[in-house]
């Protein structure tokens, strides 16, 4: 009878991702999804928008937004007593931004192709779908970073709470920009 004998590895740790990658990818994947659908839009039936207004709106909504509720997210969490650390909560931003970034540059060919084939106001309407979702699978993985080893129901039902009024916050920044 042989043994054989092998060299037991130690798990792979997610390579640390570098700041700047992260910026890239958060800024360019919305500005890209932006840049698709303003270059597929067709004005019409009352609805005027510049290529850039398309471009520039969707990296000034998706950032802009989690700028501004990002510390609204901790503080409510501090103020309920589920705050996790402040630096976790930086870097899982941060992260999940990137992610969002990614997403969108590989839903980008089919949400293009979407768009080219409708032209028009469908475009708004699209162009906003692919925002929402978009943002309901960062905000899903924004919990899974910052709570994921949290299973009391005040955690939940705060993010719950503070999903809905960033994705309202969010969906108005994006009309309000798109509508200038």
């Amino acid at each position: 009878m042989s043994t054989v004998t092998t060299a037991v590895r130690a798990p792979v740790e997610a390579a640390p991702d570098h700041p700047a990658a992260l910026a890239a990818w958060a800024v360019g994947g919305p500005l890209l999804m932006g840049a698709a659908f303003g270059a597929t839009f067709a004005p019409g039936r009352g609805f005027d928008v510049a290529p850039a207004d398309f471009a520039l709106a969707w990296p000034m909504a998706i950032i802009g937004v989690s700028l501004l509720c990002g510390p609204t997210l901790y503080i409510a969490a501090a103020f309920t007593g589920v705050a996790p650390d402040p630096r976790r909560t930086a870097v899982a931003f941060a992260r999940t931004l990137g992610a969002v970034g990614k997403l969108l540059v590989g839903c980008l060919p089919a949400a293009a192709f979407l768009a080219a084939t409708n032209p028009g106001p469908g475009v708004l309407v699209l162009s906003g779908l692919v925002l929402a979702f978009a943002a309901c699978i960062g905000l899903r993985g924004l919990y899974r970073r910052i709570f994921a080893d949290d299973a009391r129901a005040r955690t939940r039902a705060l993010y719950l709470g503070w999903s809905v009024i960033y994705l309202a916050i969010g969906l108005y920044a994006y009309a309000s920009l798109l509508s200038d």
